[in-house]
């Protein structure tokens, strides 16, 4: 199974409601890490710039900083990878 349908079916997700992701900055020289939520109409969209240490039952997903994608393909594109 590839990253783009693993992200496209949250029931296989092995820490869901979340899935970690990530993608290596070249620029930079860094891993970015974050995370995917299972949350109807984003699955696939939208990539919450969080580590999975960092959540916690009070995280408030409305601060945490993100990057939304039109759709998996662009996310993709843009260097992300299941982790």
């Amino acid at each position: 199974m590839d990253d783009k349908e693993f992200i496209m079916c949250p029931e296989l997700w092995p820490r869901w409601p979340v899935l970690p992701i990530k993608r290596f900055d070249e620029k930079n020289r860094e891993l970015e890490v974050g995370v995917m939520r299972a949350v109807k109409g984003e699955i696939g969209t939208t990539v919450y710039l969080i580590g999975m240490y960092g959540i916690t039952k009070d995280t408030d997903w409305k601060t945490v900083p993100k990057l939304v994608y039109e759709d998996v393909d662009k996310l993709l594109a843009d260097g992300w990878i299941v982790d």
